[in-house]
């Protein structure tokens, strides 16, 4: 199964990180079975949660959990939506524009 996953990564750097932290897991699954494949993954969340970027951590808004900004991150809403950016990034500027101007703005794409 583990062999058969490593071809659905869309990229090869991706691909690499897949395999430095998939080696890991199954030679603890192997030694300590179930109970070893929790410690990794338990080692793994700890990990993420320490892990920051920019001053920022790296699973915001999941940790610290801020449920205003959860969409915003997790969901792409139509540009003339996004007037407001999100408060977790810490941006200088709230908004992005103005409710009125909303309708008038246009993406790259369109």
């Amino acid at each position: 199964m583990s062999a058969l996953a490593s071809y659905t990564s869309p990229s090869y750097l991706l691909g690499t990180t897949i395999r430095i932290i998939r080696f890991p897991l199954i030679i603890l699954a192997g030694l300590f079975g179930l109970i070893g494949i929790m410690f990794g993954l338990c080692f793994l969340i700890i990990h993420l949660l320490r892990l920051t970027s920019l001053g920022r951590s790296y699973l915001i808004p999941l940790y610290p959990l801020q449920l205003q900004d959860f969409n915003k991150v997790f969901y792409r809403t139509p540009f003339k939506f996004e007037y407001k950016r999100a408060k977790s990034y810490l941006p200088k500027r709230l908004y992005r524009f103005s409710k009125k101007d909303a309708g008038q703005k246009r993406d790259i794409d369109e």
